[in-house]
């Protein structure tokens, strides 16, 4: 049983340093992984997603806006604002000054 925790297979802390220095990067912790837009593109689905499910509250049920406008709004912001909004360039790199 101990022969499994001497191999550093099984040892996360030098896994991890492993890969550290296989990417060729410092990792920084203290960065903030969005950049501005991210973080509005983020608020736009929220605004969307708020909006798809007053839409889709509202009186009659099978009306315009609880059948087609909301689920509409709720797509957009759900399946594709907010992966956009996480697929979408991050952080700039250092070298970059804008």
């Amino acid at each position: 049983m101990t022969l499994f925790y001497d191999l550093a297979i099984f040892d996360p802390v030098m896994n991890a340093t492993k890969v550290k220095r296989q990417s060729g990067r410092k990792l920084n912790e203290s960065s903030i992984p969005f950049s501005k837009l991210n973080y509005q593109l983020f608020g736009i689905a929220f605004f969307l997603i708020l909006v798809g499910y007053w839409a889709l509250a509202q009186l009659p049920v099978d009306g315009f806006l609880t059948l087609t406008f909301a689920p509409i709004l709720l797509v957009l912001g759900y399946c594709v604002v907010i992966p956009l909004a996480i697929m979408i360039g991050g952080k700039n790199t250092a070298g970059d000054k804008t």
